[in-house]
């Protein structure tokens, strides 16, 4: 009894002295804890390279205020922009990525001034952060709706947390666009710049995805890809989506005609999921001798088909029981198994023809024009707005992605000539429909031309008789600025963003161009 008394009790000081000790040592660690969050937060506002804490940074002793840094400065500034009706913003720092010094390199910046105003989408587009966005985001593919209003201007956050800000600086992302429209008496309009396909000769997918992380580090709003006879979009896209975290990513585009719209609902509607609401759904009709010769499927009444599928992916979006009984389409107790991540995907439509224009302005989120001439806007949106009026909408309620070639470039006359091929292809070799539209908006005796060489097999002939300002019009063409310049003349014609096609010959020479038009560039 006494042994077993003694090593009771024994056992109940073991356990007191243990549980003291226990105490203590969760006391000293919590105050090592309190003692260097104290330290952090006296920290030199000088060990970071970018603003944070009140928006402002202790200059050394000798720094002035050079105009390239008066620049940075004011775009840094977030009330150089307006209030903001956020208050739930966040700031994020990524690692940099290993060929990319981001955006701790330059450590010279000086003190921002007050009062600044941007008017250029370049210029101030690098340090605006929103975690709120309008409404008409979700045709966008953003994350959350917010009011529309002049008050959508947004300012950077301040990170309560100063261990988050004690290495490598405070860096937020980028406005969204549907706030940039808001600026509705800004002296420019602006806009958001992504990317349409990504693939370079010679670029593995390892350095695929390394390009994805740094585009969204370089401030690029989207990346969208298509599908025809190479790889597919959807699992292309589903790696890209794997590395980055705020950067949209879309089709442009899945041909109606290569899957049923059950199937696509459920690739499209499982990749916002994965890709936390970042997806959108680019929809085409692609044309005969794609569907036809490569797919097998008789190419017939692209717009019928159109509604049909759009109807049921959205259904399907909303989490509906589907029972369609269409003219192509018959799918009965069809539901997904998952709950998707919201119930509105954002579905955008690459329209070509006026009919399928009216269908997008009645039906569509946005659209994905190509050959977008900013200067002949109107002939090209007319049957768009008609479609929007139709349906009780307007032209802003669509939102305006072209993909433009671009190539940056001091020679430009060598850039037009590696252009004149590709438009020759589609005013020749691609249908009706693009030599069609070229006429619709003033280039038919030119693309009259072009086509007859083209069906004559003379396609060396075809190309040189696309004329340089049929280039100019509808490429990217000339040094980073020249190139920043033609950006922002579709910003002006109304357009909310546009999408880069990069023709550069190989991996080194597309990082190089990626930097050097980038919106953080």
């Amino acid at each position: 009894m006494r042994r077993g008394a003694s090593r009771c009790g024994s056992t109940a000081r073991f356990s007191s002295i243990a549980s003291s000790r226990w105490s203590c040592s969760r006391a000293v660690m919590a105050t090592r804890r309190t003692v260097g969050r104290a330290r952090l937060s006296r920290a030199p506002a000088a060990q970071c390279s970018l603003p944070h804490g009140n928006g402002r940074r202790s200059r050394a002793a000798g720094q002035g205020h050079t105009s390239r840094n008066r620049s940075h400065a004011r775009a840094m500034r977030s009330d150089s922009i307006g209030p903001s009706h956020s208050t739930t913003s966040r700031v994020l720092c990524p690692s940099p990525t290993p060929f990319h010094r981001g955006w701790c390199a330059s450590s010279t910046r000086s003190a921002p001034r007050r009062g600044s105003r941007r008017t250029s989408r370049f210029s101030a587009s690098k340090m605006i952060l929103s975690a709120e966005v309008s409404d008409s985001e979700a045709r966008l593919g953003r994350r959350a709706p917010a009011p529309r209003r002049h008050a959508a201007r947004t300012a950077v956050a301040q990170d309560s947390d100063p261990a988050r800000k004690s290495c490598q600086g405070s860096r937020p992302a980028l406005v969204h666009s549907a706030a940039r429209r808001a600026y509705e008496n800004e002296e420019r309009a602006m806009g958001d710049v992504g990317l349409m396909g990504m693939h370079v000769p010679g670029m593995s997918w390892r350095e695929m995805r390394e390009a994805a992380v740094l585009a969204e580090e370089l401030g690029y709003s989207c990346i969208t890809m298509g599908e025809s006879w190479g790889e597919d979009a959807l699992t292309s896209l589903a790696q890209l989506a794997a590395v980055t975290s705020r950067i949209r990513i879309g089709t442009s585009i899945v041909p109606v005609f290569a899957r049923s719209p059950a199937n696509l609902a459920m690739s499209a509607l499982n990749m916002d999921r994965m890709s936390g609401g970042r997806f959108f759904l680019g929809l085409g009709s692609s044309g005969r001798l794609v569907i036809e010769d490569f797919h097998g499927e008789k190419f017939a009444k692209p717009l019928t088909r159109m509604r049909e599928y759009i109807d049921i992916v959205r259904k399907a979006a909303r989490g509906e029981r589907l029972d369609h009984d269409g003219e192509f389409f018959h799918t009965k107790r069809f539901q997904l198994r998952f709950t998707p991540h919201r119930p509105s995907l954002p579905i955008y439509i690459a329209a070509l023809s006026p009919p399928s224009l009216r269908l997008t302005g009645e039906l569509a989120d946005g659209w994905l024009p190509i050959f977008l001439v900013p200067s002949r806007m109107a002939a090209a949106v007319v049957e768009l707005e008609a479609g929007a009026v139709a349906a009780g909408r307007t032209r802003r309620d669509i939102a305006i992605s072209p993909q433009v070639s671009i190539y940056v470039t001091d020679d430009v006359a060598a850039a037009r000539d590696r252009e004149r091929p590709h438009i020759a292809f589609y005013i020749g070799g691609m249908g009706v429909f693009y030599h069609q539209y070229m006429r619709r908006i003033g280039f038919g005796a030119e693309a009259d031309r072009v086509r007859e060489a083209f069906q004559a097999r003379e396609r060396d002939r075809a190309a040189k008789l696309v004329t340089d300002e049929m280039v100019d019009a509808m490429t990217i063409v000339g040094p980073p600025q020249r190139c920043r310049d033609q950006i922002q003349r579709f910003f002006d014609a109304g357009v909310q963003e546009v999408r880069l096609v990069f023709n550069e010959p190989n991996r080194e020479a597309y990082l190089k161009a990626l930097q050097a038009v980038a919106p953080r560039g």
